[in-house]
């Protein structure tokens, strides 16, 4: 199975569009938070709350099961950076899942630590990479495989 996962839109939906065109059969869409867009657009995206989106439908959190994995997905701005990582595993293991998918930060990552994947997509505006604008694609299938893609790259 094939899961695209994005952050931080900020409200820019030609960006959106350009991950549906490449990922027209994806079987998950997933959106980490800083959306700022109308949801009944992109129906097919699990989405979120980030601290810039001010539509209270969206959950803090989701915990998906794909597959035989369990991802939890938020935001993180909830974690103060210095102790991220460390909250993110904890809250992690107390869930029982395998992969936490998060944005913010606006930085890709991809970092097992201590048997979870931690995996941020990065931001699909004002990312601070050098790579420019990101976004994650994760096969789930008898193992994971995790990439981190820029949309200055051919796929």
């Amino acid at each position: 199975m094939i899961v695209v996962i994005v952050s931080d839109s900020h409200g820019k939906a030609e960006r959106m569009d350009e991950i549906l065109k490449r990922y027209p059969k994806a079987d998950y869409y997933i959106h980490c938070g800083d959306f700022l867009l109308n949801q009944k657009d992109y129906p097919q995206f699990q989405i979120v709350r980030g601290n810039n989106d001010e539509i209270n439908s969206f959950p803090e959190q989701l915990v998906l099961e794909i597959g035989k994995y369990r991802l939890l997905i938020l935001h993180g701005h909830q974690y103060p950076s210095a102790k991220r990582d460390r909250q993110l595993i904890k809250l992690a293991k107390s869930l029982n899942v395998d992969v936490v998918c998060f944005g913010h930060t606006h930085v890709p990552r991809k970092e097992y630590l201590d048997s979870v994947l931690l995996l941020n997509p990065g931001a699909l505006w004002r990312c601070n990479s050098r790579n420019g604008p990101s976004y994650a694609v994760l096969e789930v299938g008898d193992h994971l495989c995790a990439k981190i893609c820029y949309f200055n790259e051919s796929r």
